[in-house]
């Protein structure tokens, strides 16, 4: 009986020099001093329990006896099986403010929840965590609106659709509101340079932020799997070396891959915006990737109209560098990557470590199509420009580059002008009749009653008798108004054209027989 009991005192001792309590309470401070809750999860168990502000978590190691161990548990102290390692996720949560503070407990300790604001312009709010000397989102966003509370296009809405050009959209995963409320939404990357996606004092993070983060982590082998959500809920077995170490809580959320494939990825990729652009190919733009395989990271250039998921970082000290560039380019270029007019932003590293934005405000020469007019046979333009060049059927004419060109076939003309701003343009393409037959014979005699007239005339044809006879009659950019054809089976024919309807000024009857062929000008008041 003596030795029972010895040995019942010396286990007794083993168990508690064994056992490592920890107690941990709570405070906050930021935006609001004011704690209502605090969420546990076990990342390593599962195990989850939820406290008030006030409460202090009881941290009980499973070596020690259930029949041995003294319990604290009260209204105030909340206990929670716990083994030595394990890692723990901590929310805090008063009113709009969500705070993570993940940490592996080896003592008692207080933690403190540093609220910042972080409320998109639909008005939801998301969890921060603070990574390193970053504070980030720790979900994805999810905004339908910008921060001024305007709306931002949808994908998923039937405007989208009628519109006649390219309007930078949000949209969701499949049009499923399951993919929005786990995965957040979707963004095409022109929303990115608004400035005005990420909640107020939040902005889409650069390329560099996105590698501090990475190698605050250990480098791309690693730092994918500290950033990922564990477990195989939301992303495709195996999901390899996720920890969710730093809260992050990474998800495969895809991405829609414009008009052309459409969504992938879903469950096995999650792909998130940087604000740079990629300097290879100024239409594309880096973004950061987990994939389901593996625990790394990886850096990669999108299309800017991709939609990809977005995290925003907390902002930092205004940029100390910054200078604005004024362009002027033509109608129809492209400026290293920009093809409309506005006002664009890029965010890089000086050399020596500060940050700076470059500002360049675009504006289009407009679009000025030469005016081009036919007089009888010369094409004449009525604008100075720099350089000309004159084209028959789309074929080149050799030394025709000046601002007349005289014709002597009939077809297709136009001219390609060079304007002060070497700004490029081509004219309307042109019909010409020349008038190169000008020899009337007595096999073909006309009048016009009267000319000039008020678009009301008639044309007497005196030619052979059964003469095939086609009349033309056309404007000054070689447009055909009306025409006739008719044999003359007598050979003398009357016809009538009225063009009242029509704008005054100077038009041209084109007047063909077998034999000959003249223009004739009309005058109409």
């Amino acid at each position: 009986m003596k030795q029972l009991v010895v040995s019942i005192i010396l286990l007794f001792f083993i168990f508690n020099s064994l056992a490592q309590d920890y107690f941990i309470s709570f405070s906050a401070s930021g935006a609001t001093n004011l704690l209502e809750k605090v969420e546990v999860l076990n990342l390593n168990t599962g195990l989850k329990k939820t406290l008030a502000g006030s409460d202090t978590l009881h941290l009980i190691t499973e070596i020690r006896n259930s029949l041995l161990q003294k319990s604290y548990k009260s209204n105030s102290v909340i206990e929670m099986p716990y083994n030595i390692g394990d890692r723990l996720k901590f929310t805090g949560k008063s009113g709009d403010y969500q705070t993570i503070i993940m940490n592996t407990p080896h003592q008692n300790k207080i933690l403190t929840f540093n609220f910042v604001e972080c409320i998109d312009g639909s008005s939801l709010s998301y969890p921060v965590v603070q990574i390193g000397t970053q504070t980030w989102m720790a979900e994805n966003l999810r905004a339908k609106k910008f921060n001024d509370h305007i709306d931002i296009l949808s994908r998923n809405n039937m405007s989208y659709y009628f519109s006649t050009y390219y309007k930078p959209a949000f949209c969701i995963y499949n049009n499923s509101l399951y993919y929005y409320n786990r995965y957040g939404a979707l963004y095409d990357w022109e929303l990115v340079w608004t400035e005005k996606l990420c909640p107020i004092g939040w902005h889409v993070p650069s390329l560099d932020e996105w590698v501090e983060l990475m190698d605050y982590l250990g480098g791309y082998e690693i730092a994918g799997g500290k950033l990922k959500q564990t477990g195989t809920e939301h992303w495709k077995y195996p999901n390899g070396n996720a920890s969710d170490y730093v809260g992050f809580g990474g998800l495969p959320g895809g991405a829609n891959f414009n008009e052309e494939k459409g969504y992938e990825q879903v469950w096995e990729s999650g792909f998130w915006w940087s604000s740079t652009v990629f300097e290879m190919n100024k239409t594309k733009v880096y973004y950061m990737l987990l994939r389901y395989e593996d625990g790394e990271i990886r850096f990669g250039a999108n299309q800017r109209n991709t939609s990809s998921s977005v995290r925003c970082i907390h902002d930092y000290e205004f940029p100390t560098y910054a200078n604005t560039e004024n362009i002027k380019i033509c109608h129809d270029s492209v400026y290293f990557g920009y093809d409309k007019e506005g006002q664009f932003q890029e965010k890089f590293t000086t050399s020596d470590g500060y940050d700076s934005i470059s500002t360049i405000n675009i504006e289009y020469f407009p679009y000025q199509q030469p005016e081009v007019m036919v007089i009888q046979d010369t094409l004449s333009t009525f604008s100075n420009y720099t350089n000309y060049q004159w084209y028959f059927e789309d074929r080149l004419i050799e030394g025709s580059d000046s601002e007349r060109l005289v014709v002597n076939e009939s077809g297709k003309y136009h001219v390609v002008v060079v304007d002060e701003f070497g700004c490029k343009t081509t004219s309307k393409e042109l019909q010409v009749y020349t008038t190169s037959i000008k020899d009337l014979t007595e096999n073909l005699k006309y009048k016009i009653i009267p000319n000039p007239n008020n678009g009301l005339f008639t044309i007497e044809i005196n030619s052979k008798p059964q003469d095939f006879v086609k009349l033309l009659l056309f404007n000054t950019i070689g447009e055909v108004i009306e025409e006739k054809k008719f044999t003359n089976v007598s050979g003398f024919f009357i016809t009538e054209f009225d063009i009242r309807g029509l704008n005054s000024g100077i038009y041209y009857i084109f007047i063909c027989t077998p034999d000959n062929r003249n223009v004739e000008k009309i005058q109409v008041y």
